[in-house]
């Protein structure tokens, strides 16, 4: 890819044959590839889909913050049980955090 666009592929995690785990597009544009529920190594650890939906949001959370954003719930924690989340980049995170806080 050229310098504009950038692979995501967090530390530790198997390399992606086939597809991407997400692409970083100049900065401004995260596109994520259908993530499902197993883990850094392409292995499921458990049948359960509870189990496998959190991993897959883990995994959704891990990509957001490899290109620089961040994946947190509205008090600012990193949260992938909240169902009030807001993924950005890390520049404009506390400033939409405040505006969601009424502040």
């Amino acid at each position: 890819m050229t310098e504009a666009h950038r692979l995501l592929h967090p530390r530790g995690w198997k390399e992606a044959k086939g597809f991407a785990n997400g692409v970083v597009a100049e900065g401004r544009v995260v596109f994520l590839a259908g993530q499902i529920g197993w883990n850094a190594q392409q292995k499921f650890e458990s049948s359960d889909f509870i189990a496998q939906t959190h991993q897959a949001l883990t995994n959704i959370a891990t990509l957001v913050e490899e290109a620089g954003g961040k994946f947190t719930n509205w008090k600012g924690e990193r949260d992938i049980h909240c169902p009030d989340v807001i993924a950005s980049n890390g520049k404009l995170h506390e400033t939409a955090l405040a505006i969601l806080q009424g502040q």
